[in-house]
């Protein structure tokens, strides 16, 4: 054998013997599931035969044919859309329209982070309108704030 195949030899004996890695450069048998069989469990499906092999067939398409449960708060979704709804008026020049949607949030759902949010637009709307000299809708926004908050 010639020292070059020798080599190639050897190379390959130690690829053999080292674990592949993963991208990250870790071994992928540090990052293997707890999935795995021991020996002694290899052993014991070899004897318990077919059945148990139809067994576990039948438990894994059971686990995958669960339908996925998603937690859904229509409440949270109702605040988050009014919000929204409300900072589109707003940014488009709806002013009352938004005013409205924004002490809707509050009136409905008050001590929330969408009542907040709600707050913090209504007094947004309300610098923004004394600045284009609108001093009785930006009044009547703090009137609002007073008796909602």
């Amino acid at each position: 054998m010639t020292a070059e195949a020798q080599t190639q030899d050897q190379d390959q004996q130690q690829a053999d013997q080292t674990p592949p890695t993963n991208n990250a450069g870790t071994s992928q048998a540090h990052t293997a599931s707890h999935s795995e069989t021991t020996p002694a469990q290899g052993a014991a499906e070899d004897q318990a035969g077919p059945q148990a092999q139809a067994n576990q067939s039948d438990r894994t398409e059971q686990q995958r044919s669960k339908p996925l449960t998603y937690v859904y708060n229509p409440s949270s979704a109702i605040q988050a859309g009014l919000i929204n709804l409300a900072t589109q008026w707003k940014e488009t020049g709806a002013v009352y329209q938004a005013i409205h949607a924004y002490t809707e949030v509050l009136t409905r759902y008050p001590n929330t982070g969408a009542a907040a949010a709600a707050t913090e637009g209504l007094l947004d709307l309300a610098s923004k309108l004394e600045q284009e000299g609108r001093f009785y809708a930006a009044l009547s926004i703090f009137h609002k704030l007073e008796v909602l908050v």
